[in-house]
């Protein structure tokens, strides 16, 4: 699934960019994920399928924010960033909002705020 959003012009503003199309994209795969994570649980094979759910967005991530990163970050602090993003996103995406049934559009707000200091950390390092 490739990331359908055209780029944008600082790191700042692609990682923003990034949250939102993964919150957009949890929202939209919420049954699915509902499901597959219940069943999950009690069918070890459809756990492992789902284990390759986060590396996959995760390398989409990395691939986008890679040309934005300053040159003394390392592989390791993009890959983190981007492992980070991913894990907030479901939290925010999908946890919070499909399973804790709170407000979308506050969840929406953290993980903006989220975003922002995410991408501040590879910028002021």
């Amino acid at each position: 699934m490739p990331i359908e959003r055209p780029a944008c012009a600082t790191l700042e503003a692609e990682v923003q960019n990034l949250m939102d199309w993964q919150l957009d994209q949890l929202w939209k795969e919420r049954e699915f994920l509902c499901l597959a994570f219940s069943c999950g649980i009690l069918q070890p094979r459809l756990g492992n399928l789902l284990r390759t759910y986060m590396p996959a967005r995760t390398a989409l991530v990395v691939q986008r924010i890679r040309s934005y990163t300053p040159s003394h970050c390392s592989n390791e602090d993009i890959e983190m960033l981007a492992h980070a993003l991913i894990s907030l996103g479901f939290e925010f995406g999908f946890i919070r909002p499909a399973i804790l049934r709170q407000n979308r559009q506050q969840t929406r707000h953290l993980a903006r705020r989220a975003a922002k200091l995410l991408s501040r950390s590879l910028l002021t390092r």
